[in-house]
């Protein structure tokens, strides 16, 4: 009976092995084109316009996703224009999702029965009279059991093909010329099972943002994954307060309760909201605090958040140089973790995400070279 049920475990466990995994991810493959000219005066500021055909600045679906759009895009450095006639460029949003496809594939299961007999007993009794024997005997035979055949099975699943691609038009060049002189163009998309665009374009987002006005050079392709679209930090600080509901007082005492052992997540997330004021009043103070303990046991974000305190004079003294120190601290980290990862390797290729969320916490490289220069 053990190896019945072994095998059983075994079988199942393969039939079911890609419909799940042991950390419950949700997994993405993506592929990104990105191209930029060469002839590029520059200029960061812009102004965000739709390109579905039909779709207006006031169409509720875009004003959602230009906000997703403006935060990797401040995050680059680039700036919302207060005026078309101010931008140095137009970037143009074009998204939507597929008719689904269905596929079909086929599978096989086993069949069980019996495949022979292991084992005979025979028992009986013996009767003699004078010179004459007889016997009465009965065997039994003990059957073996295994697999004795498969049956075939053909199966379906429906994909969506999904994507984003962001273009960027030169409008100083425009306005004199009415010609579109593209300055770069980055396009990202992904096939899977969710038809809602809604729910995967953060995930459309974050794949995009390390390529925006870069050049890649041929169409790249790669996986990442999320714990959950309604828990990943990333995602949720892309949504900030339009989509996430602040925590209530009960997940304040558990994060409270976790950062007190040692939870850097926690101590981060604790920082996060006071110094934002998601749901609690902003106290500086309480923020620096969460930070300074996320940022000992190594939170690249916490520690650029501490410097960004200490250069503004956030819940302590304006100090230049305390800035300047935590934002060394979280380069110095960033650069160590990311040597394997060299740009232009295909290492790097491979894994951008992890690249760039290594080496963006809180624009430290920009942050500390602007300190620099002063």
């Amino acid at each position: 009976m053990k190896i019945i049920l072994r095998y059983w475990i075994i079988v199942l466990g393969l039939l079911f092995a890609g419909c799940s995994s042991s950390s419950n991810a949700l997994n993405y493959d993506v592929a990104v084109d990105a191209i930029n000219s060469p002839n590029s005066t520059g200029g960061n500021s812009y102004v965000l316009l739709p390109g579905n055909e039909g779709v207006s600045l006031e169409d509720l679906q875009f004003q959602e996703y230009s906000n997703y759009i403006n935060f990797i895009l401040h995050a680059k450095g680039f700036v919302k224009a207060e005026s078309f006639d101010s931008a140095s460029m137009a970037i143009i949003a074009s998204y939507g999702i597929g008719e689904p496809e269905r596929h079909q594939y086929s599978y096989s299961l086993p069949v069980w029965g019996q495949t022979g007999v292991s084992s005979s007993t025979t028992t009986g009794t013996v009767n003699t009279i004078g010179n004459l024997s007889t016997v009465n005997a009965t065997t039994v035979n003990t059957p073996s059991f295994g697999v004795i055949g498969a049956t075939s099975h053909i199966g379906y699943y429906t994909t969506y093909f999904r994507y984003l691609t962001l273009i960027a038009i030169d409008v100083q060049d425009w306005m004199k010329t009415k010609k579109e002189s593209v300055l770069w163009k980055t396009s990202i998309g992904s096939s899977g099972s969710s038809g809602d665009l809604r729910y995967v374009f953060p995930v459309l987002i974050e794949g995009i943002r390390p390529f925006l006005a870069k050049n890649t050079g041929r169409k790249v392709h790669f996986s990442y994954s999320y714990r959950s679209m309604d828990t990943d930090k990333d995602v949720l600080e892309m949504k900030g307060k339009l989509s996430v509901d602040p925590p209530s007082n009960q997940q304040l005492d558990v994060w409270r309760q976790a950062a007190n052992n040692g939870n850097v997540d926690a101590q981060y997330n604790l920082g996060f909201i006071y110094h934002k004021g998601d749901g609690v009043h902003i106290d500086y103070r309480e923020a620096l605090k969460w930070y300074q303990m996320a940022a000992e046991q190594g939170h690249l974000k916490a520690q650029c958040y501490i410097g960004e305190m200490y250069l503004n004079g956030l819940g302590v003294k304006k100090n230049n140089r305390m800035a300047m120190e935590w934002y060394q601290k979280a380069c110095a980290q960033a650069t160590l973790s990311n040597k394997k990862y060299p740009k232009g390797s295909e290492s790097f290729m491979g894994n951008p995400i992890e690249y760039e969320r290594r080496f963006r916490g809180c624009d430290a490289y920009q942050r500390l070279k602007n300190l620099a220069d002063k």
